[in-house]
């Protein structure tokens, strides 16, 4: 399979999974967004319940904007990697309010990543940046240990994301060359080398004229003769018609 090939089949796969993909990153920032009030308390910052709510309604425009236009191929991707820095986002900025690492909430994000991207680049440097904006912020908030534990846990589940991805991929291509194939076999119209008729989809066996008036919906099919087949058939009946034309007169 080519390069194209391949990255036009993945592409596709990953467009059909966008629903679904948006609508798991929505419920993962809801979850999220109640987790911290029954950890934390109700008494929570104003800056932190306007976040989880821009976060939520991001995710609900990209749900609803998908949902209702079909987005361009180009922009699949980078919206996929839009909503999923949204939930790295929700990540940091419950280590500020809980002041915890929550090295669980971040291993998992980590392995949904495997899950959103079926391209290998865009989930390196989603879940690169996810980790490298969470180091940052950590290192205000958290000890050393912490963040070392921590982060040996995130990039266990970065581990294994690259591996899944990796298992989603030949999956997605093994379906794409059975396909191919399938589709190579349908376009093989069988023909009788006796009589010359074929067969249909549904095994009956009729002439190539009825056979192409069936599948082209008013194509009608008229008799005639090539050239080639005239100078064999009609030879000698053109060469006896010359031969009248040119006899003399009496």
């Amino acid at each position: 399979m080519s390069k194209n090939s391949r990255d036009t089949s993945l592409s596709e796969a990953h467009a059909k999974t966008l629903p679904l993909i948006f609508t798991t990153m929505l419920c993962i920032q809801i979850l999220a967004t109640l987790r911290v009030p029954i950890i934390v308390g109700w008494d929570l910052p104003l800056w932190l319940i306007l976040s989880d709510l821009i976060l939520i309604l991001i995710n609900v425009g990209l749900l609803l904007w998908i949902g209702t236009k079909p987005t361009s191929k180009k922009l699949n991707y980078p919206l996929t990697t839009f909503a999923y820095l949204c939930a790295g986002f929700k990540v940091i900025t419950s280590v500020i309010v809980q002041g915890d690492p929550i090295p669980f909430y971040l291993a998992v994000l980590m392995l949904t990543g495997s899950l959103c991207f079926l391209s290998v680049r865009y989930l390196v440097f989603s879940m690169a940046l996810v980790l490298l904006s969470w180091v940052a912020v950590a290192l205000l908030v958290l000890s050393h240990a912490q963040i070392a534990s921590t982060m040996l846990v995130a990039l266990l589940g970065a581990g294994f994301s690259i591996f899944v991805q990796h298992w989603r991929i030949l999956a997605e291509l093994q379906v794409f060359e059975l396909k191919q194939r399938v589709e190579t076999l349908e376009a093989i119209l069988p023909m009788c080398v006796s009589c010359k008729r074929t067969q249909d989809h549904t095994g009956k066996w009729q002439s190539i004229e009825d056979y192409l008036e069936d599948q082209e919906a008013g194509t009608q099919v008229s008799h005639s003769s090539c050239p080639s087949c005239t100078k064999e058939l009609f030879s000698d009946y053109v060469r006896d018609q010359k031969a009248d034309g040119a006899a003399p007169t009496s």
